[in-house]
C-alpha cells in the first residue's frame, strides 16, 4: 500500500491535555482538496501522530476504495501499523465507502470519523457503519452518534502579517444554491475597488475560467490589485495571512468558513441570492453575529474537543 505515509504534526489550539501525542489516526484522503483540508483539520485538532491513506477511484482500472480497504490484509509490516491505531478519518462518499469497509475488518479496534453525509448506507445503518458522524447543521442530518458543526472544519489562518493588511476577495463560482454571473461579480469588484485597502483576489478550483479571465484583467489594470492562480496553496496561505477584512462568495461553504475562522471582518458576497443548505449556513453565521464583529467560529477545535469529552480516542461512545 504504497500510499501510506507518516506525518508528524501539531496544533497551538487545543491544550497539551486536551490533545493526544500518543494516538495514531489514519487519514484517508480521496483526492479532494476540499475533503483533505476538513479531514486535515480535525486530525490536527485531536492528535499529532498521523498516518496518511490514498484513496484511488475505481476507474483506469485503479484501485478502489474498497478494494484498498482489503490491501494491508496481505501485507503484515502495514497490517500491523493499521492495527495500532485508534481513530479512522475520512471526508466524503469514497472515503465512507473505505471506512465502512475497514470498519467492518477491525471492528471495535478502531474508532471511525465520518465527515459529511456518508449517503452510501441508509441512517438505520449509520451507528453500524462509523462511531461517529459530523455532519454540517445545514445539512439537517440527526442522530445517536451524529455531532453537528457549523459551515465547515477548517484550519485556523494564520494571524495577520503586520503591515501588509489588505482586502482579500475569495470567489468560488455559481452553484445550484448560489448563482452569481459576471454582472455580480463586476459589481463585487467595483466595490472593492472603492475601498482603502489593497485587493487580493483568490478564486478557487470551482471558478469558471471565463471568470478567472475576467479577475485577471481586472487584477491587470487596477494599481495594488494582485491576483493568485487557483492552485498556489503557498500564495492562497500567504493572502490569508495579509487579509485585514474578507469578501467571499456566498457559494462556497468552505471559503466562508476559513474566513469565520479568522479574527477579522467577514462579507458574504451574493447572500441575498443564496438557497437551501447555502442560505440556512448563511443565516446561521448572522444569527451568531460573525458578520457584525470578529469572534471566530472555530469548528475543527469545538468538535475535536466534543469528541476527546466523548471517548472518541479510547475505543467508547459516551453520548
Amino acid at each position: 500500500m504504497g500510499g501510506i505515509r507518516e506525518k508528524i504534526i501539531h496544533s497551538p489550539d487545543l491544550s497539551d491535555s486536551a490533545r493526544s501525542s500518543s494516538i495514531k489516526i489514519l487519514l484517508l484522503d480521496d483526492g479532494r482538496a476540499g475533503h483533505l483540508h476538513q479531514s486535515e483539520a480535525l486530525a490536527e485538532s485531536l492528535a499529532e501522530s498521523l498516518i496518511r491513506a490514498q484513496i484511488k477511484t475505481s476507474t483506469n482500472n485503479s484501485t478502489s476504495a474498497v478494494e484498498l480497504a482489503r490491501i494491508p490484509l496481505t501485507d503484515a509490516g502495514v497490517l500491523t501499523r493499521l492495527e495500532s491505531m485508534t481513530v479512522l478519518i475520512g471526508c466524503g462518499r469514497r472515503a465512507a465507502e473505505c471506512s465502512r469497509s475497514m470498519k467492518k475488518r477491525f471492528g471495535s479496534k478502531i474508532n471511525s470519523i465520518q465527515i459529511l453525509n456518508p449517503v452510501v448506507a441508509a441512517a438505520s445503518m449509520h451507528e453500524h457503519y462509523w462511531d461517529w458522524l459530523l455532519v454540517p447543521r445545514h445539512d439537517q442530518l440527526r442522530g445517536p452518534n451524529i455531532l453537528n458543526f457549523v459551515g465547515s472544519l477548517v484550519k485556523t489562518p494564520p494571524p495577520p502579517t503586520p503591515g501588509t493588511a489588505r482586502l482579500l476577495l475569495l470567489l468560488g463560482g455559481a452553484t445550484a444554491y448560489l448563482r452569481w454571473d459576471e454582472s455580480s461579480l463586476n459589481v463585487w469588484l467595483d466595490e472593492a475597488g472603492m475601498q482603502e485597502l489593497p485587493v487580493v483576489v483568490c478564486p478557487s478550483r470551482r471558478t469558471p475560467p471565463a471568470i478567472l479571465d475576467l479577475l485577471r484583467r481586472c487584477s491587470e489594470q487596477n494599481a495594488g490589485w494582485q491576483y493568485v492562480e487557483n492552485n498556489d496553496l503557498v500564495a492562497y496561505r500567504q493572502a490569508l495571512a495579509q487579509a485585514a477584512e474578507f469578501w467571499v462568495s456566498g457559494d462556497s461553504i468552505n471559503m466562508l468558513a476559513e474566513a469565520c475562522a479568522s479574527e477579522r471582518p467577514v462579507r458574504a458576497l451574493g447572500a441575498q441570492l443564496a438557497r437551501g443548505k447555502v442560505k440556512r449556513y448563511i443565516r446561521e453565521l448572522d444569527d451568531l453575529g460573525r458578520f457584525d464583529g470578529i469572534v471566530p467560529i472555530r469548528e475543527a477545535d469545538r468538535v475535536a474537543e466534543e469528541l476527546i469529552k466523548r471517548g472518541a480516542l479510547l475505543g467508547a461512545r459516551r453520548v
